[in-house]
């Protein structure tokens, strides 16, 4: 997907622009405005880097390594810090 969006947006600038959309403003569109009535706030309310030291991490529904890269970034920094901390 990564290499996708890259030719997409060198195409793009040979055409004269920077300006280019992708899926993820209006994918996200609808779970933002559920957020925002539901909690008030339509962005998640923890960060990723709430999840380092975290005891437990539950996905459903969503295949993190192939959607979202940028987020088994911070998975792999989570478990690289757990298993630093524990104690055998």
């Amino acid at each position: 997907m990564n290499e996708t969006y890259y030719a997409v947006q060198k195409a793009v600038r040979a055409m004269g622009t920077n300006n280019i959309d992708n899926a993820a403003r209006i994918c996200h569109s609808l779970s933002a405005a559920a957020l925002k009535s539901a909690l008030g706030v339509g962005a998640t309310t923890c960060s990723y880097r709430d999840w380092i030291g975290t005891d437990l991490l539950v996905f459903i529904g969503s295949n993190v390594a192939n959607n979202q890269p940028f987020t088994v970034k911070y998975l792999h920094y989570a478990k690289k810090s757990r298993y630093k901390n524990c104690s055998d």
